[in-house]
């Protein structure tokens, strides 16, 4: 009987592929977002935006480098699920970017598909791989989100 992960991971070229295209995409939003940051919206919205960037980013190095065993590159995507968890909380928590909260708590989102996915890795579950690139992709969505309010805020 094969293993249902060594099955995905035979699929390795598909998995590369997205996410050298979600690495690429996280560098150029990270980009942006530093040079948005000489506004003053930028300084009220851009640390929570680039945290989500920088989280998108490590987590696509990580799925993109070779020779990994499944459980660490779980732990490593559960880790970085986690960690931006607890900004995302704090931040809301003491009021740091203005707007609605709802909006603080959207990378709420993306941070707990990466925890999933990082633990379905862990333990050999094919839909790994599904789960924390789907968290990528809406950590993406949520960083243009912040981004598009960014833009186009006066304070």
């Amino acid at each position: 009987m094969t293993n249902p992960l060594a099955t995905v991971r035979g699929l390795q070229d598909q998995w590369q592929a997205i996410g050298f295209a979600t690495t690429v995409a996280s560098a150029v939003l990270i980009g942006a977002v530093l040079l948005a940051g000489t506004r003053p919206s930028g300084r009220r919205h851009g640390p929570l935006l680039l945290v989500l960037l920088v989280t998108s980013l490590l987590a696509s190095l990580v799925v993109l480098s070779v020779g990994q065993t499944a459980v660490a590159l779980g732990f490593e995507i559960s880790v970085l699920g986690l960690v931006l968890g607890v900004v995302t909380v704090v931040r809301a928590a003491t009021g740091g970017t203005p707007g609605p909260r709802w909006r603080e708590v959207l990378a709420l989102v993306p941070a707990t598909g990466l925890v999933v996915g990082g633990i379905l890795l862990e333990t050999d579950s094919p839909s790994g791989f599904t789960w924390t690139f789907a968290a990528i992709a809406l950590g993406l969505v949520v960083a243009v989100e912040r981004a598009w309010t960014m833009a186009t805020s006066d304070r």
